[in-house]
């Protein structure tokens, strides 16, 4: 199938996960505000969703263990009123290197999840694909992450019996 500006669906699903790899977050809004409003194809829909709930999910994540060591000395301080001491010297470069592995991680998901678009597939993502479903209506097979048509019994991509 093709977009209305006339590349395949296929390849317009990699360029959002490249975007999201690649552009950051404006470049990739746009285009996924373009596919939700523009475009019918639900595997491209599902996938500029998709590209957009890792890229949230990641940063969201990143915010939260940004916070690690504000609490840490939050907690100190409190313990310092009390005539008490209370440090942790490495907890600034395990948070470094949680960011680090956390960014490594998104970039690795964002590249495949683009390479599998491109053919016609989707990287399975239990927590991302539930909610999706869930908050979207879609149908994704628990084994491989494929998109499911209503009624579907067998996943047209894997094979594997769908439980209703």
């Amino acid at each position: 199938m093709k977009t209305r500006l006339g590349i395949s669906t296929r390849a317009m699903a990699a360029l959002v996960c490249f975007l999201g790899l690649f552009g950051g977050y404006i470049s990739t809004l746009l285009v996924v505000g373009y596919v939700m409003l523009a475009e019918s194809d639900e595997f491209l829909k599902k996938t500029a969703l998709k590209t957009l709930a890792v890229m949230v999910a990641f940063s969201l994540l990143g915010v939260v263990i940004g916070y690690i060591p504000d609490a840490v000395e939050l907690i100190s301080r409190i313990v310092g009123l009390f005539g008490g001491a209370f440090t942790l010297t490495f907890l600034n470069k395990l948070v470094s290197l949680i960011s680090f592995v956390l960014g490594v991680l998104e970039s690795v998901i964002l590249l495949v999840m683009g390479l599998k678009a491109l053919k016609g597939q989707s990287l399975p993502i239990g927590c991302i694909d539930h909610f999706l479903a869930h908050n979207f209506g879609a149908k994704v097979c628990p084994n491989c992450g494929a998109h499911l048509p209503d009624g579907t019994v067998f996943c047209p991509n894997c094979g594997r019996k769908i439980e209703e």
